[in-house]
């Protein structure tokens, strides 16, 4: 008998008087990780052991020991471990992040994070800035706020200068509008995710054209209406194969699959497995 899959479980440690969260986890590897979600913070992953397979629209960045990753605020991005690892992450408030720019609708650009062509000028100090922030916040000696706020300083300066993404002015205020409407569709599907939508219903619901909003999804999260909508389906169906005694077919039906054969088949497509063998993995007999 293959052995149970275990999920991705983050412990997370509340906002105190710093401008962030710190969480150290082990990831065992698994064909499944953490499926496709956004936060209203900004991550940063260091990768400390092993490796582990971050999902952005429609690349796929793998990060091996002692690379680190940003992931901008509301940026829709799934996570798999491909082998056991070991991750730093640091989930930065979206206040601190938009007082750190002049620019509104600042970002990092994610995709040249992992690049080894490109020479930043401190490479190794962004790790250490890394290792110092969580260092101090686990002693907690005293006045320790005081140390992380200057180190988290310097470890935005450094972001800023080395990776901040260039936009023209035009581009950023079209960018930051439609960003918006993305994320009230997005907040709609996930209110609506099991009743039958189609992308005529959403034009209705938000007066903008089919082929509009399905250019919003290509564009802004690097998927297909249909491929998010199911991953968000999917994502609902997990607790119930767990945790419920209904059958495939009321799982199907509670998630709004039209059928228990495209539930079967997207849930195949999306973790290599039958939702059958999903819920015998994890039964924990």
């Amino acid at each position: 008998m293959q052995p149970s899959i275990e999920l991705l479980k983050e412990i997370i440690v509340p906002y105190e008087r710093l401008p962030l969260r710190i969480f150290y986890f082990h990831g065992k590897k698994s064909t499944i990780g953490y499926p496709l979600h956004t936060h209203r913070d900004a991550e940063l992953l260091f990768c400390i052991h092993g490796s582990l397979d971050i999902k952005i629209k429609e690349t796929t960045y793998h990060l091996k020991k002692e690379d680190y990753l940003y992931i901008n605020p509301q940026e829709p991005h799934a996570t798999i471990c491909p082998v056991q690892n070991e991750i730093l992450v640091l989930q930065i408030s979206k206040d601190f992040i938009s007082n750190i720019s002049d620019d509104p609708n600042f970002r990092i650009e994610n995709e040249t994070m992992l690049e080894k062509e490109k020479r930043i000028t401190k490479p190794e100090r962004i790790k250490e800035l890394l290792f110092q922030i969580y260092g101090h916040y686990s002693l907690k000696e005293e006045g320790y706020h005081l140390k992380i706020y200057s180190l988290i300083f310097e470890l935005a300066y450094l972001l800023v200068r080395e990776f901040k993404e260039i936009r023209h002015a035009s581009i950023e205020i079209s960018t930051l509008k439609h960003q918006t409407l993305v994320q009230d569709i997005c907040h709609y599907i996930k209110n609506h995710y099991n009743e039958s939508l189609t992308l005529n219903e959403l034009s209705q619901q938000f007066a903008y054209t089919p082929q509009h909003i399905a250019s919003l999804f290509q564009n802004y999260i690097g998927m297909t209406f249909l491929t998010y909508l199911n991953s968000i389906r999917i994502d609902k169906s997990l607790p119930l194969l767990i945790n419920s005694d209904l059958s495939i077919l009321q799982v199907s039906e509670a998630c709004g699959f039209s059928s228990v054969k495209s539930f079967n088949k997207v849930f195949k497509t999306v973790y290599q497995l039958s939702p059958n063998q999903f819920r015998t993995l994890n039964s924990g007999h």
